[in-house]
Protein backbone atom coordinates (compact mmCIF):
# COMPACT_ATOMS: atom_id res chain seq x y z
CA UNK A 1 0.00 0.00 0.00
CA UNK A 2 1.75 3.53 -0.89
CA UNK A 3 2.28 5.62 1.63
CA UNK A 4 -0.55 8.63 2.51
CA UNK A 5 0.43 11.71 0.02
CA UNK A 6 0.56 14.19 2.94
CA UNK A 7 1.05 13.31 6.69
CA UNK A 8 1.28 15.58 9.41
CA UNK A 9 3.70 15.83 11.80
CA UNK A 10 3.15 16.35 15.53
CA UNK A 11 4.59 16.44 18.74
CA UNK A 12 4.21 13.34 21.26
CA UNK A 13 0.65 13.35 22.23
CA UNK A 14 0.99 13.19 25.89
CA UNK A 15 3.50 16.43 25.72
CA UNK A 16 0.24 18.22 23.35
CA UNK A 17 -1.63 17.09 26.16
CA UNK A 18 0.05 18.13 28.90
CA UNK A 19 0.61 21.84 27.50
CA UNK A 20 -2.79 22.69 26.65
CA UNK A 21 -3.46 21.41 30.25
CA UNK A 22 -0.92 23.52 32.09
CA UNK A 23 -2.13 26.48 29.79
CA UNK A 24 -5.96 26.28 30.84
CA UNK A 25 -5.13 26.04 34.65
CA UNK A 26 -2.93 29.55 34.03
CA UNK A 27 -5.80 31.25 32.20
CA UNK A 28 -8.14 30.05 34.73
CA UNK A 29 -5.96 30.93 37.71
CA UNK A 30 -5.33 34.88 35.87
CA UNK A 31 -7.10 35.57 33.19
CA UNK A 32 -5.05 38.74 32.45
CA UNK A 33 -2.21 36.57 30.93
CA UNK A 34 -5.31 35.30 28.03
CA UNK A 35 -3.33 38.06 25.62
CA UNK A 36 0.13 36.80 26.24
CA UNK A 37 -0.66 33.43 25.93
CA UNK A 38 -2.84 33.95 22.55
CA UNK A 39 0.65 35.51 21.09
CA UNK A 40 3.17 33.56 22.35
CA UNK A 41 1.03 30.12 20.69
CA UNK A 42 0.37 32.53 17.66
CA UNK A 43 4.06 33.78 17.33
CA UNK A 44 5.66 30.00 17.50
CA UNK A 45 2.92 29.04 15.14
CA UNK A 46 3.50 31.63 12.09
CA UNK A 47 7.68 31.52 12.72
CA UNK A 48 8.05 27.36 13.45
CA UNK A 49 6.14 25.26 10.81
CA UNK A 50 6.62 22.24 11.93
CA UNK A 51 4.87 23.04 15.03
CA UNK A 52 1.65 24.51 13.34
CA UNK A 53 -0.27 21.19 13.74
CA UNK A 54 0.50 20.55 17.54
CA UNK A 55 -0.15 23.94 18.18
CA UNK A 56 -3.45 24.24 16.35
CA UNK A 57 -3.82 20.94 18.58
CA UNK A 58 -3.11 22.86 21.75
CA UNK A 59 -5.91 25.43 21.19
CA UNK A 60 -8.72 22.82 20.29
CA UNK A 61 -7.98 21.18 23.57
CA UNK A 62 -7.55 24.15 25.74
CA UNK A 63 -11.12 25.32 23.85
CA UNK A 64 -12.87 21.77 24.40
CA UNK A 65 -11.40 22.18 28.02
CA UNK A 66 -12.49 25.68 29.02
CA UNK A 67 -15.83 24.38 27.41
CA UNK A 68 -16.59 21.59 29.70
CA UNK A 69 -15.42 23.53 33.19
CA UNK A 70 -18.16 25.83 32.12
CA UNK A 71 -15.51 28.52 31.33
CA UNK A 72 -16.82 31.74 29.04
CA UNK A 73 -13.17 31.85 28.11
CA UNK A 74 -13.41 28.87 25.67
CA UNK A 75 -14.94 31.44 23.23
CA UNK A 76 -12.66 34.16 23.94
CA UNK A 77 -9.24 31.78 23.08
CA UNK A 78 -10.83 30.27 20.09
CA UNK A 79 -11.82 33.46 18.55
CA UNK A 80 -8.36 35.55 19.42
CA UNK A 81 -6.34 32.81 18.12
CA UNK A 82 -8.14 32.67 15.03
CA UNK A 83 -8.94 36.51 14.68
CA UNK A 84 -5.01 37.07 14.46
CA UNK A 85 -4.36 33.78 12.81
CA UNK A 86 -6.47 35.43 9.76
CA UNK A 87 -5.47 39.24 10.35
CA UNK A 88 -1.57 37.88 9.96
CA UNK A 89 -2.06 35.65 7.19
CA UNK A 90 -3.90 38.38 4.89
CA UNK A 91 -1.55 41.49 6.17
CA UNK A 92 1.52 39.03 5.43
CA UNK A 93 0.05 38.43 2.00
CA UNK A 94 -1.06 41.82 1.04
CA UNK A 95 2.18 43.37 2.15
CA UNK A 96 4.49 40.78 0.07
CA UNK A 97 2.06 40.62 -2.86
CA UNK A 98 2.06 44.27 -3.07
CA UNK A 99 -1.79 44.18 -3.45
CA UNK A 100 -1.67 47.75 -1.16
CA UNK A 101 0.34 50.88 -1.42
CA UNK A 102 2.98 50.96 1.57
CA UNK A 103 1.77 53.98 3.38
CA UNK A 104 -1.36 51.80 3.80
CA UNK A 105 -0.04 48.73 4.77
CA UNK A 106 -0.82 47.38 8.16
CA UNK A 107 2.09 46.81 10.74
CA UNK A 108 3.26 43.20 10.09
CA UNK A 109 6.68 42.57 9.79
CA UNK A 110 6.88 40.23 6.66
CA UNK A 111 10.66 38.84 7.52
CA UNK A 112 9.22 37.76 10.92
CA UNK A 113 6.51 35.55 9.17
CA UNK A 114 7.13 32.24 7.87
CA UNK A 115 4.63 32.29 4.81
CA UNK A 116 4.04 27.85 4.67
CA UNK A 117 4.05 28.24 8.22
CA UNK A 118 1.24 30.36 8.15
CA UNK A 119 -0.49 28.71 5.58
CA UNK A 120 -0.68 25.63 7.50
CA UNK A 121 -1.68 27.42 10.73
CA UNK A 122 -4.79 28.52 8.93
CA UNK A 123 -5.10 25.08 7.60
CA UNK A 124 -4.92 23.21 10.56
CA UNK A 125 -7.42 25.73 12.47
CA UNK A 126 -9.91 24.64 9.87
CA UNK A 127 -9.59 21.19 9.87
CA UNK A 128 -9.87 21.15 13.87
CA UNK A 129 -13.00 22.88 12.97
CA UNK A 130 -11.66 26.38 14.95
CA UNK A 131 -11.63 28.56 12.02
CA UNK A 132 -15.27 28.92 9.95
CA UNK A 133 -15.61 27.77 6.34
CA UNK A 134 -15.95 31.20 5.00
CA UNK A 135 -12.78 32.52 6.80
CA UNK A 136 -10.67 29.80 4.86
CA UNK A 137 -12.11 30.28 1.83
CA UNK A 138 -11.53 34.22 2.43
CA UNK A 139 -7.48 33.37 2.64
CA UNK A 140 -7.27 30.78 0.25
CA UNK A 141 -8.63 32.96 -2.78
CA UNK A 142 -6.47 35.96 -1.64
CA UNK A 143 -3.52 34.13 -2.19
CA UNK A 144 -5.29 32.44 -5.30
CA UNK A 145 -6.27 35.35 -6.92
CA UNK A 146 -2.35 37.25 -6.33
CA UNK A 147 -0.42 34.19 -6.95
CA UNK A 148 2.42 34.38 -9.17
CA UNK A 149 5.72 32.52 -8.44
CA UNK A 150 6.78 28.91 -7.38
CA UNK A 151 6.38 29.31 -3.50
CA UNK A 152 2.82 30.77 -3.99
CA UNK A 153 1.61 27.27 -5.16
CA UNK A 154 3.68 25.41 -2.19
CA UNK A 155 1.90 27.64 0.11
CA UNK A 156 -1.32 26.72 -1.55
CA UNK A 157 -0.35 23.00 -1.67
CA UNK A 158 0.39 23.23 2.43
CA UNK A 159 -2.87 25.34 2.70
CA UNK A 160 -5.07 23.04 1.16
CA UNK A 161 -3.22 20.08 2.40
CA UNK A 162 -3.45 20.97 5.72
CA UNK A 163 -7.38 21.99 5.75
CA UNK A 164 -8.48 18.75 3.71
CA UNK A 165 -7.05 16.53 6.73
CA UNK A 166 -10.16 15.48 6.68
CA UNK A 167 -13.60 15.43 4.57
CA UNK A 168 -16.04 18.00 5.24
CA UNK A 169 -19.31 19.09 3.55
CA UNK A 170 -17.76 22.91 2.85
CA UNK A 171 -14.74 21.65 1.20
CA UNK A 172 -16.63 20.46 -1.88
CA UNK A 173 -15.16 19.06 -5.69
CA UNK A 174 -17.01 22.33 -6.94
CA UNK A 175 -14.68 24.72 -4.94
CA UNK A 176 -11.76 22.36 -5.02
CA UNK A 177 -12.33 22.76 -9.13
CA UNK A 178 -12.98 26.07 -8.80
CA UNK A 179 -9.70 26.94 -7.28
CA UNK A 180 -7.86 24.22 -9.43
CA UNK A 181 -9.08 26.66 -12.39
CA UNK A 182 -8.18 29.81 -11.38
CA UNK A 183 -4.25 28.36 -10.00
CA UNK A 184 -4.06 27.00 -13.63
CA UNK A 185 -5.54 30.39 -15.64
CA UNK A 186 -2.80 32.29 -12.91
CA UNK A 187 0.18 29.88 -13.86
CA UNK A 188 -0.67 30.13 -17.30
CA UNK A 189 -0.30 33.63 -17.07
CA UNK A 190 2.56 34.65 -14.58
CA UNK A 191 5.02 30.93 -15.00
CA UNK A 192 3.91 30.16 -18.64
CA UNK A 193 4.73 26.30 -17.97
CA UNK A 194 3.58 23.44 -15.84
CA UNK A 195 5.70 23.21 -13.06
CA UNK A 196 6.16 20.42 -10.61
CA UNK A 197 4.79 22.77 -7.69
CA UNK A 198 1.41 23.15 -9.96
CA UNK A 199 1.50 19.06 -10.13
CA UNK A 200 1.54 18.87 -6.69
CA UNK A 201 -0.84 21.11 -5.74
CA UNK A 202 -3.55 19.55 -8.25
CA UNK A 203 -2.20 16.29 -6.88
CA UNK A 204 -3.27 16.84 -3.79
CA UNK A 205 -6.94 18.61 -4.59
CA UNK A 206 -7.91 15.67 -6.69
CA UNK A 207 -7.16 13.37 -3.86
CA UNK A 208 -8.70 15.15 -1.49
CA UNK A 209 -11.79 15.08 -4.37
CA UNK A 210 -11.89 11.56 -4.82
CA UNK A 211 -10.53 10.25 -1.33
CA UNK A 212 -13.10 7.95 0.40
CA UNK A 213 -14.77 10.22 2.72
CA UNK A 214 -13.37 8.10 5.56
CA UNK A 215 -9.75 8.61 4.80
CA UNK A 216 -8.16 11.05 6.05
CA UNK A 217 -4.10 12.63 6.10
CA UNK A 218 -2.80 10.93 9.31
CA UNK A 219 -0.86 12.84 11.77
CA UNK A 220 2.22 11.26 12.89
CA UNK A 221 5.04 11.54 15.95
CA UNK A 222 8.25 13.09 14.96
CA UNK A 223 10.03 12.55 17.73
CA UNK A 224 12.38 15.71 16.93
CA UNK A 225 9.69 17.87 18.01
CA UNK A 226 9.38 19.39 21.83
CA UNK A 227 6.23 21.66 21.99
CA UNK A 228 7.35 22.96 25.10
CA UNK A 229 10.82 24.07 23.80
CA UNK A 230 9.48 25.50 20.65
CA UNK A 231 7.20 27.64 22.84
CA UNK A 232 9.79 28.29 25.13
CA UNK A 233 12.76 29.40 22.23
CA UNK A 234 9.56 32.01 20.93
CA UNK A 235 9.98 35.76 20.97
CA UNK A 236 6.87 37.70 20.67
CA UNK A 237 8.70 39.46 17.44
CA UNK A 238 5.74 42.15 16.48
CA UNK A 239 3.60 39.82 14.34
CA UNK A 240 0.36 41.33 15.54
CA UNK A 241 -1.54 42.62 13.25
CA UNK A 242 -3.06 46.47 13.76
CA UNK A 243 -6.88 46.42 15.56
CA UNK A 244 -7.61 48.37 12.10
CA UNK A 245 -6.80 44.78 10.13
CA UNK A 246 -8.40 42.54 12.72
CA UNK A 247 -11.67 45.15 12.81
CA UNK A 248 -12.20 44.40 9.05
Amino acid sequence: MPPPIVQLPICHPHDIEGVALNLTNKLLSCKDILNDVVLHIHTTAVTQRRYTRSLALIVKLMVDDLFWRNSDLYVTVQDEIVDLAVATFTDYWLATLDCVPKEHRNPVEPSYVDPLAICAFIGDLSSLGLLSFGMFEMSALLLIFNMKTRLHLQCLRTLFSHAGAHATDEMSSFFLYECMDLVKARCKRHLRIFTVEEQQFRHVLNHIIYRDPREYFPQFWDKRLNVEEALMASVCVGVRPSTQSQAS
